[in-house]
């Protein structure tokens, strides 16, 4: 299953489902490319506003993101770190809440 997501959303570690052109039809990512921090740069350059990504299914035909890629797409955009226990805890439960959300 594929899913056309907003450029703002688009995160490290998601594989692109259809080739990204652009305005000239030249396709600048390839499909099933991974998504790294080189193509953030790519993608705003050229415009794109979205980008068709494939979507994880489990057994009960949901989607669902792994709470790794949930962790790497929140340490992207954010630029802190927990530095002691509480804020560590703090941070999981962010973790844990956000993954939640995403598996809805």
């Amino acid at each position: 299953m594929n899913e056309n997501i907003p450029i703002e959303n688009v995160v490290k570690g998601l594989i692109v489902a259809e080739p990204v052109v652009n305005r000239y039809g030249q396709v600048i990512i390839n499909k099933d490319t991974v998504i790294n921090e080189s193509h953030f740069r790519v993608l705003k350059i050229w415009g794109i506003k979205s980008v068709v990504i494939k979507t994880l299914i489990n057994e009960n035909k949901e989607s669902k993101i792994s709470s790794e890629e949930v962790k790497n797409g929140t340490n992207s955009k954010i630029n802190w770190l927990p530095s002691n226990e509480i804020e560590e805890e703090l941070y999981s439960l962010a973790l844990e809440i956000i993954n939640k959300k995403e598996s809805i």
